[in-house]
């Protein structure tokens, strides 16, 4: 079973396929991207100081190899593998909330003419960011083994360079 989302790969496909688990991650932290986590500085700190404990340390933060029992529940209910599993409701409505945001809505915005300000219409576009193009075929100079032009070469008044030997 692949579980990835939005090409990220997520906690149960690390145990599954990796076959590794995180131990100590503290239960009022949600596990989720280090720039959401709330509580600021403390909260990342205290997951610092977790990380640094000795090892042997019950407290300590650290990748366990995960055992075969580990690997199968993690295929079968990905959510039994999860280091905070009370924290995924919330986490899931934060996605649904993010990707609803971001999804693409038209908009009628009202056109003015540039010259005097004049009404034209309405135009309907999209909040869509605009769709990547491929690159066309790169433009070569055309004076790579030129001289470059110099202000002495089109007026007169200045004193033309002199020559000098090529290398």
């Amino acid at each position: 079973m692949q579980d990835r989302l939005n090409g990220k790969t997520t906690y149960p496909t690390i145990v599954s396929e990796i076959g590794f688990k995180i131990v100590g991650w503290p239960a009022d932290v949600s596990f989720t991207d280090l720039s959401a986590i709330g509580g600021g500085v403390r909260t990342l700190d205290d997951l610092l100081a977790r990380w640094d404990l000795p090892d042997g340390h019950p407290r300590k933060l650290r990748f366990q190899p995960a055992s075969r029992e580990d690997r199968e529940n993690a295929e079968r209910n990905p959510d039994s593998v999860h280091p905070t599993p009370h924290y995924l409701p919330m986490l899931r409505r934060r996605a649904a909330a993010a990707k609803k945001r971001s999804a693409d809505t038209e908009v009628t915005s009202v056109v003015y003419h540039p010259e005097d300000m004049g009404y034209v219409g309405h135009e309907t576009t999209s909040t869509a960011p605009p769709k990547p193009q491929a690159p066309g075929e790169r433009q070569q100079r055309e004076d790579v083994t030129k001289r470059r032009a110099r202000k002495s070469d089109t007026e007169t008044n200045v004193r033309p360079r002199r020559e000098k030997p090529a290398v």
